[in-house]
């Protein structure tokens, strides 16, 4: 009984807040700077590789029902200053599972010494809801049966990413269309997708010849729900290891690595320490990284290691 509790309020507490209150409704990862293509979708094709990352979160550890969140993103340049991508999303949060799934078309446009980078994304989220994982008081409440519900949502976004070998600005929009999200046995009239406005900054300081000192913003809001700003700072030593820390006012600490193994693979690791109200009722969160390139396009006097990190 304790546990469906937990899951009953945790459907309370966060998908319906997030469906039909318009709260922030994507996943909001904390290594985001080593993977931008998970938050905006003109980053495809900017690594000059196929570039593969896997990524996965859990969230609230010691909390039954805590959300388990996961990631798998693949982008690569094609034919001239185009290139595509291809993403998933997995989350599961007590009863309830989502999965998505996109595609992305981006062309980049250089600009000077810089490039600009405009693409569109297209794809759709699977939702279902495992009713017989929830104890209902009210047995007149539609949702009290055991039978799963499921729907599909269609979802469109749009990004631009300006960037260079020493820093990049980040637009994107997401959730274009703000399609409504639909079970078929339930009315939810009032739930959609919400817009969701993602500006992303950085800029990359040469301290010394092994240290590079690489400080970022990155800015989400939603509408009716609070801002959320992430301030990182991270710094690069002997083009090897990543050494960082995010500041989420009023949210979280979060602690931050990515080592680079080899020219084409890199892993990482967060560790998220809570600093609100809810920091005295459950764990910490963990979220590990696993990124791969392939063929990684090498210019004349420009080292492999350059290539791929291009501090960005």
């Amino acid at each position: 009984m304790r546990g469906t509790f937990k899951i009953a309020i945790l459907l309370i507490v966060f998908v319906l807040p997030s469906a039909i209150l318009h709260a922030q409704q994507d996943a909001l990862f904390s290594q985001y700077m080593f993977n931008p293509f998970v938050v905006n979708p003109a980053y495809a094709g900017s690594r000059s590789s196929i570039s593969t990352v896997i990524m996965a979160r859990e969230q609230w550890v010691g909390f039954e029902g805590s959300p388990g969140i996961g990631t798998f993103s693949v982008h690569a340049p094609i034919i001239g200053k185009m290139a595509v991508g291809f993403n998933s999303t997995y989350e599961e949060i007590g009863a309830t599972k989502m999965t998505g799934v996109f595609g992305t078309y981006a062309y980049h446009l250089p600009i000077h010494k810089a490039t600009l980078s405009l693409a569109l994304r297209a794809g759709g989220y699977f939702y279902s809801i495992d009713r017989s994982e929830v104890t209902y008081k009210n047995k007149l409440d539609p949702f009290a049966t055991t039978e799963e519900l499921s729907s599909f949502t269609p979802n469109f976004d749009f990004g631009a990413y300006y960037y260079t070998k020493k820093y990049y600005v980040g637009f994107a929009a997401t959730h274009l269309t703000k399609s409504k999200i639909q079970y078929s046995a339930v009315d939810t009239a009032n739930s959609f997708l919400s817009r969701h406005i993602l500006i992303s900054s950085g800029y990359a300081f040469k301290l010394t010849r092994d240290l590079i000192l690489k400080p970022s913003v990155f800015v989400k809001y939603v509408q009716g729900a609070p801002l959320n700003v992430d301030v990182n700072a991270s710094v690069l030593i002997r083009k090897l290891v990543w050494l960082g820390i995010t500041y989420r006012p009023g949210n979280a600490v979060i602690f931050l690595v990515e080592a680079n193994i080899t020219d084409g693979i890199r892993i990482g690791y967060s560790f998220d320490i809570l600093i609100n109200q809810l920091s005295s009722y459950n764990s910490d969160t963990h979220e590990i990284f696993l990124g791969v390139d392939f063929f990684v396009k090498k210019k004349k006097g420009q080292d492999q290691q350059s290539i791929r990190l291009k501090f960005l």
